[in-house]
């Protein structure tokens, strides 16, 4: 499972595909792994509605497990997020309504409060609606949890500053975020990567407000390219390093 995680990390789908196999074959069959592994692999191939069921079963099924240690309360919750940035790809209703995205966060910070990627996703459902003290103290405790992880809540947070007219607050931030996507945009050159046109980091990093993907670091599905994120290129794909553990 952990390797899974890493080779998705380095943007190998294909591999973690062939390790998931191998460890779905060797869990015990209704096992708590079992199940975890089942969500990772809807998790990886997940683009569209066809994931939901296998993810929402996988997920259902952690959650409601009895008598969880800590680590399986961490899967749970991993698996419980995953499915609420799932609800919020595909948009409509499972995205504003209270029932989808924003109940399988709120359970996923009751699994697991020390998961940075529920409250950047949390942060984005109150932002939506309107809730900007909400959205702020989420993104506030995303970035307080996992700065590196959840670069997206630093660019939200940092929107929101500059809304308000908090300039110097938001160019602190801004500041943050550019010099993190540089360090792992050079980080990918350096392990072979090709950059894209559209994928350089370029003037990103030097004007205001750079551009980050805002559906956090966890290797979330690119709803406007129909390509898993990990299928990607440039400075985006390392900035998915915390695809493994949100």
């Amino acid at each position: 499972m952990q390797l899974a995680r890493f080779q998705l990390e380095q943007g190998l789908p294909e591999a973690a595909d062939n390790s998931l196999n191998e460890a779905s074959a060797l869990c015990e069959a209704g096992s708590f792994n079992k199940i975890v592994v089942a969500g990772e692999q809807a998790w990886l191939t997940a683009i569209g509605v066809d994931e939901l069921p296998a993810l929402k079963t996988a997920s259902d099924e952690a959650y409601q497990w009895p008598s969880r240690t800590v680590l399986q309360s961490r899967e749970a919750a991993i698996l419980r997020l995953r499915l609420g940035k799932l609800y919020w790809i595909l948009g409509g209703e499972y995205r504003t309504s209270k029932e989808f995205c924003q109940t399988a966060c709120l359970q996923s910070v009751q699994l697991d409060p020390s998961l940075a990627g529920n409250y950047t996703q949390l942060g984005q459902y109150y932002r939506l609606l309107g809730d900007g003290p909400r959205a702020r103290k989420c993104f506030q405790k995303a970035i307080s949890l996992d700065l590196e992880r959840e670069v997206a809540a630093a660019q939200e947070l940092a929107d929101i500053h500059m809304e308000a007219s908090e300039v110097q607050e938001a160019r602190a931030l801004y500041e943050q975020v550019a010099a993190l996507l540089f360090i792992l945009w050079v980080s990918f050159l350096s392990l072979g990567g090709n950059v894209e046109p559209d994928d350089a980091l370029g003037p990103q990093a030097t004007g205001l407000a750079p551009t980050v993907d805002r559906q956090g670091l966890d290797g979330c599905p690119d709803r406007a390219s129909g390509r898993p994120a990990h299928q990607r290129t440039g400075h985006r794909v390392l900035a998915r390093a915390g695809r493994g553990v949100p």
